[in-house]
């Protein structure tokens, strides 16, 4: 949760939250194209993965596309699928900034 009295306004606050959202989604991305190329490279089409994952094609399309957030658990299941260690798939991908204005307020006593 974001705590609102670390920020001098609210619309600081939403400015934060928008450029934190840019990068959740540029890491998505990222992510997103590094699964797609391991399937491709492993020669397995989506129904196949579906199949190995214990879903339906439709759910792999979604993971692949930009309908649906990529859990880590899901992205475990998908290396191993593929035939890859898990952090082939972290290693490029940026870590988030950190964002805070200010000094944090004093707790009273």
């Amino acid at each position: 949760m974001i705590r609102l009295d670390v920020f001098e306004t609210r619309s600081e606050l939403e400015e934060i939250k928008k450029k934190v959202g840019r990068e959740l989604r540029e890491r998505d991305d990222i992510l997103r194209r590094q699964l797609l190329q391991a399937r491709k490279d492993a020669g397995i089409l989506q129904r196949e993965v579906a199949f190995r994952f214990g879903r339906d094609q439709s759910f792999i399309a979604k993971l692949e596309g930009v309908i649906r957030r990529i859990t880590f658990a899901e992205t475990e299941r998908l290396a191993a699928i593929y035939g890859k260690r898990l952090a082939e798939f972290w290693k490029d991908i940026p870590t988030v900034k950190r964002y805070r204005t200010g000094p944090l307020p004093s707790r009273p006593t």
